[in-house]
């Protein structure tokens, strides 16, 4: 059955935001996790985390989930409106694509963040923050990478 070509492109446009709102929700926890996970080792083998009971592990856990959002939601979406543009509509959704993606949200926020108040953000640093979004990034592409390809036509 072949779709017209207005129904084509409302399946294309609704799987692009579909991908983008994955992303979104996605994004920020996975970041957000790998974030907790690299501070909470650096405490063990600090020593300074052998002291603290277990209770305040799983709270800082809580707590930088609940912040990761905040602070991550530019990077996830506009991560992944890249990833869903270029695998909806130019079809390249190899593992390139989240990566070249992952640095390009973080150099456009970064950039729009010297355009706030100093205090806003503080002094964010590109090495800092790529790794935490190139992991987020990777883990949102795969999970919506079988979404993207199924807008592409059947090859014959």
């Amino acid at each position: 059955m072949q779709l017209t070509k207005k129904e084509a492109g409302s399946m294309k446009l609704g799987k692009f935001l579909g991908v983008v709102a994955i992303f979104g929700l996605l994004g920020p926890l996975v970041g957000g996790t790998v974030l907790w996970v690299v501070a909470t080792v650096h405490g063990f083998f600090s020593g300074a985390g052998s002291a603290a009971p277990q209770w305040t592990i799983l709270l800082s856990l809580l707590f930088v989930i609940v912040f990761a959002y905040p602070a991550g939601i530019a990077f996830a979406l506009l991560a992944g409106m890249f990833v869903a543009a270029a695998g909806v509509w130019a079809r390249w959704n190899g593992i390139i694509v989240p990566i070249i993606s992952a640095g390009l949200a973080c150099a456009l926020v970064l950039l729009l963040a010297e355009f706030l108040p100093s205090s806003a953000w503080g002094e964010p640093k590109l090495i800092g923050i790529l790794p935490i979004c190139l992991i987020a990034s990777l883990v949102c592409w795969f999970v919506t990478r079988d979404i993207v390809r199924s807008t592409w036509p059947p090859a014959s």
